[in-house]
């Protein structure tokens, strides 16, 4: 139950005992969930947010400026655990439902280490990118080849490895070709 909305299972036909009294189901690992389900709370009850206004209009008002400034921006929500960042996230996703081409990508610090400081961009390349935990070393180049390739074509910087930092990035090593 604790698991069930990170991963997909199958159940294996013979439980396991723990000791006498005691035995349980044992469960293969099929998947790793591209989209994480509800992790918190009561699964088909939802609560009205309380006290998030003033942040959930902060964004509102960032993507309005992006949308009709057509400016990128990159919105960082911080706090401690459990504070909501989560809730506030999906509350302002929903607000934007209706835009059918909009693309939103989320990418999270890790809560350990500054060593770890890029993993939301990375997250967000590989959402990009199309990146799953199961692509391989070569699916992965000839993504980061084309995106490259198609991207950074019109950028006066013959120069600059894109696909070599791009590949660094990811923890690959930059293959030339």
């Amino acid at each position: 139950k604790s698991v069930k909305s990170l991963f997909e299972f199958i159940p294996l036909p013979h439980p396991v005992k723990f000791s006498s009294e005691d035995s349980g189901l044992v469960f293969n690992v099929t998947e790793i969930k591209e989209k994480r389900g509800k992790v918190r709370g009561i699964e088909n009850i939802e609560q009205p947010m309380i006290g998030r206004e003033e942040e959930l209009n902060q964004l509102k008002e960032c993507f309005s400026h992006s949308m009709y400034d057509g400016k990128f921006l990159i919105t960082l929500i911080t706090g401690e655990a459990g504070i909501g960042k989560t809730r506030l996230f999906t509350e302002f996703e929903k607000s934007f439902t209706r835009f059918k081409t909009l693309s939103v990508l989320k990418g999270r610090c890790l809560p350990y280490g500054k060593s770890f400081s890029y993993w939301p961009v990375m997250e967000i390349l590989k959402q990009v990118l199309d990146i799953k935990e199961r692509s391989t070393k070569e699916e992965i180049i000839l993504k980061i080849t084309t995106f490259s390739e198609k991207i950074f074509k019109d950028l006066a910087l013959p120069y600059l490895d894109y696909k070599g930092i791009l590949l660094n990035f990811l923890g690959l090593k930059s293959v030339k070709t």
